[in-house]
Parts: structure tokens; sequence; C-alpha cells
């Protein structure tokens, strides 16, 4: 036989499920297996059957009787040495039963291995350990017998466990360089546990690490609000040189850099180090800033001369401010080159082969009614709503200026879909979310009155450059050359509503991607349908937080 108790109570065997009886006889007998190959007492077991004021007085007989119903029901023929037993045992019963034959005593052992595993550095162990560990849950533990009322401190305790093992397990995730597959998890995680400083900190690191550094702050000014204002509480020593360390981007944040084979070219991009941004306006060092620069200009160039880039050998000057504010984005992870021998005070750019860039702008056509900080608002939303399907889809967003987002898809052997295609369904998932949910079938309207979305997806090569910077790693890098001047003409010929994508896009994605042909457009084709995937689920229905009446 089989116990499951992370979840509703279930008993199986080789001829199927096993029939418990009621409440009373299910609820004595997950007691006892929550502390299963130990003697429960009488006492103790009628405790948590009734409630102090509510104990019958011929409780130990029907206590008497519900054990001697789930003995007929555990019994198993043959006699086998190693099934599950019901024995009583002074002063009260015991259920003798195989560790392996009971989910909760395997997750135990699980957990542990992946813990030790941990500690002593085999992260790939303990990411194995772990998540076997958290896979035999199938919901709240017992849950069933909860629904009826039934409160035990052990229930509560082993709820922690399951937290504390969820931890355990981003951490190796983080180890292992998966901030970005973990990111969604993880927001979700600390959202629902506001007041676990463990896990903040890990999303603040997995945020950092995907180049959000005003949202990694943000996290903190969240759990500072939850612990002063419910427990009159400041966050803990380790959090706090945290946040420190992230507003001065301390290198050992980073991931370190993993060697490569031989067999790779020198100009491919190493997936373990990360290059972030420097801040501007509207994301310097403040977590209460928002993700965007609502002014819609970049960031001053620093001084010296620009980077020339690979491609077609034309040098990048003063960074204009709307045109070319793509130049500050800096979705890839790379490790640049340090400054070259020569003396010329820049580095050389990085080639990202087969990497897609997808480029979002938000319009707002008619806003009446709506006030020049409503549309702040609502574009920090929109914006924000865009980073997280990106980040799901697998891509990279730094930053965005004023009303447009830059996101890179780079090419990921382990990923079951190449860039472009996911660059396309995050586009098409933006879109979705912000246009026609929320609307009568047949009618597409935005949530927000006047909004509009338009994306323009290019795949080809991407190219990545430091500027010259007083320390060695402090630099601040930017992303250009033509991949992203395609892109950024394709979205200005992009209707609201559309996903326009360029030749190199469509001929990767053909096989999953239905087209129609556009002549009046550089993109040259439009996205009309994509095939789901078993993993597809509806966008769900998008509510901009304190969106204006």
């Amino acid at each position: 036989m089989e116990f499951r108790l992370l979840g509703p109570l279930e008993v199986g065997s080789t001829a199927g499920p096993v029939r418990l009886g009621g409440t009373r006889q299910r609820a004595a007998l997950a007691y006892l297996l929550l502390h299963a190959n130990q003697v429960v007492s009488a006492r103790q077991l009628t405790a948590a059957l009734w409630p102090a004021d509510q104990v019958p007085d011929t409780a130990r007989k029907i206590l008497q009787n519900a054990v001697w119903r789930l003995r007929r029901s555990l019994t198993v023929p043959n006699d086998e040495p190693d099934a599950a037993q019901l024995m009583t045992r002074a002063p009260g019963y015991m259920v003798r039963v195989p560790a392996e034959r009971v989910d909760l005593l395997r997750f135990q052992r699980l957990a542990a291995q992946g813990r030790a595993a941990l500690s002593s550095g085999d992260a790939e162990r303990a990411r194995g350990a772990l998540r076997e560990a958290l896979a035999l849950w199938r919901g709240p533990a017992l849950a069933d017998l909860a629904e009826v009322g039934l409160e035990w401190p052990e229930l509560i305790a082993l709820e922690q466990k399951r937290l504390d093992v969820m931890e355990d397990c981003f951490e190796v995730e983080l180890q292992c360089g998966e901030h970005k597959s973990v990111l969604r998890d993880l927001d979700g995680f600390v959202r629902a546990e506001p007041l676990r400083e463990r896990a903040a900190q890990q999303l603040m690191l997995a945020l950092y690490r995907c180049g959000r550094q005003a949202d990694a702050l943000g996290v903190y000014t969240r759990i500072h609000a939850a612990l002063v204002e419910g427990l009159g509480l400041e966050p803990g020593r380790g959090i706090q040189q945290l946040q420190r360390s992230i507003l001065a981007q301390d290198p050992q944040l980073d991931l370190p850099v993993r060697p490569r084979p031989d067999s790779v070219s020198s100009a491919a991009v190493a997936p373990a180090a990360r290059a972030r941004p420097e801040p501007h306006a509207g994301q310097g060092g403040g977590p209460a800033n928002a993700y965007h620069g609502r002014t819609g200009h970049a960031s001053p160039a620093p001084a010296g001369p620009a980077p020339a880039a690979a491609s077609g050998g034309r040098t990048t000057g003063a960074l204009p401010a709307a045109a070319h504010a793509h130049a500050l984005f800096t979705p890839l992870s790379a490790p640049l080159k340090a400054p070259s021998s020569a003396g010329t005070g820049t580095e050389e750019a990085q080639t990202q082969q087969l990497s897609s860039v997808l480029m979002l702008r938000f319009g707002f056509g008619t806003c009446d009614g709506m006030s020049p900080d409503d549309v702040d608002h609502v574009l920090d939303s929109v914006c924000e709503l865009a980073r997280q399907e990106v980040a799901g889809a697998g891509g990279m967003v730094a930053t965005s200026i004023g009303s447009v987002l830059l996101g890179l898809f780079t090419e990921d052997r382990r990923a079951l879909e190449d860039g472009a295609e996911r660059a396309i369904r995050a586009a098409l998932a933006v879109r979705d979310c912000l246009i026609t949910l929320g609307s009568p079938p047949g009618r597409p309207a935005p949530v927000v009155q006047g909004l509009s979305v338009h994306a323009a997806v290019a795949t080809g090569t991407a190219l990545v450059y430091r500027w010259p910077a007083p320390a060695p790693g402090t630099g601040r890098p930017w992303t250009g050359g033509d991949l992203v001047d395609q892109c950024d003409a394709m979205l200005s010929r992009t209707p609201a509503g559309k996903v326009h994508v360029c030749d190199v896009t469509r001929r990767r994605t053909q096989h999953r991607v239905d087209y129609r042909r556009v002549a009046t457009s550089p993109a040259r084709w439009q996205v009309l349908a994509i095939e789901q995937t078993p993993d597809d689920e509806p966008a769900p229905y998008y509510t901009l937080p304190h969106s204006p009446r």
C-alpha cells in the first residue's frame, strides 16, 4: 500500500484506492501517519479528533471502533512482510510502515538529501533531490481534512517545511544560473509570503541578474514596508546588505563566468555572466522610481569616443534621445572584453549570433479624462506586464525608454522553441492581455481607452559594447547595431495591434506561424496566428492597478 498525505488523504493498493470510511476514521489514520512508526497515545489521538470542549463521553469507544475498521481496511492478503500494520501499543496505537510507502517520509528524506548536497556544493544533485521532493505535493497537506475544520500544529509545521524546501530549490536554481526560469515562480512565492526575507533576497538577486535593478529594489521596499508597518521590525542585515550591493552594482552579485569549450567561437557570448545597465532617468538609485524614463530622453552618453560597430564599420556618436534610445538597452548576458592594449580607450564589440530582437511601443491616442500622471501610471503598468511576458518567454529586458521597450531572445539549445518563436509568442501575449480581453466577442478593444500596442521582431546579429570605465567591470554596456536599427524601422510602420517580422524571422518560424505578406512595410510579414503548444493557456485578464476612471 501507498500512503499519500501531501494533498488529500489517499491510500492506494495494487487493487486500486482503499476505502477508509468516514471523517473520524480518516482523521485517525492521518494523525497516526503523521507520526508513522511512533506510538501515539489514546489521549493525544482523542485531542486530535475532537475540540477540547466537544469530547463526547464515548470518545474512547468511538476511537476503538475507528481503529478496528481501519485495521480491516488496511489488511493485506498473504501477510506480506513489508505491509503496513495498525498496531495497538500502550498507551495507544502505532502505524508501522516502510518509509518508502509514505509520501511524507519520502519528502523528508529527499529534502535532507538536497540540503546536504547544497551544503557540500553539489548543486546538480541538490536540484534533482529538491525537485523530486516538491513533486510529491498534490496540494495542501491533508487538504480534505483541513476543509472540514481539523487544525493540527503538525500541518502548520509541515507547510513551513514545504516553504523552506521551495526556498532551497530557488537557491539551487540561482546557483545554476537559472534566474530567468525561476523568476515568475519566485515572484509569486514572495507575493504570497511577503514576510519571508530569504525568498525576498532570492527574488532581488534574480531580478538584478535579469537586468531589472529597479524592480529588485522595489522588492526591498515592499518587504521593508510589510515588516515595519505590520510588525514594527526592520529587515535583517542580510537583505539590507543585498540592497546596498545592488545600489553599488557590486560585481560579486554576478554569476562567475564559466569557461567555454574551445570549439565555441570567441565571439560567442557566455550565458553565465551578465552586463547590467547604469541607472538613468526614471530608473535611478531609489526603489520607488518607475520602470522606465517617463521623459522619453536617454541618459547622456559618457565622455570619450563611441565604439565602432563590427558590422558595417560605422561609428555611433552621441546617442540621440528617442530614435536610438535602444542603444541604452542591455539585454545580453555577455562577458565583455578588457580595453585593448592599443590605448584607444574603447572596448571591442561582442557579437551574439542568431538573436531575435522584440521591440514594443505603447501608444495613447484618445486619452480623454486622463491626466499626464494617469498616463505615466498606465505606462508603468503596461511596461511591467510586458517585462513579465518577455521574461516568461525566456527573453531579457534591461530597461525601457518612454513608451518603447526592447527585449532580446538569444538561441538556447535547451529551449523547445528558438528565440524568434519565443519573441513572437511574447509579443502576442502582451497584445492579447492589453487589447483583446475584457471585450465583447469579435470586438477587440483596449483595456484602457486610447491604448495601442505595436510590436516588431527582427532576427540576426546583435552587438554589445561597453563604454570605457574608471574601474574594471564597471563600464556601461549598451546594445546597438543593424539588427536594432532594422527593428526600429519596422516598428515605425507597424499598425496598432499587429506584429510585424522580418524575412529571417519568418523563415525560422513558418512551420509554426501563419503569415501575411505586407508590401508597404520594411518588415514584409505580419503574424496572423501561431500554433498552440500543450503549455499554452488563455492569457489572464490584466487589471491595471489604480487605473484612472
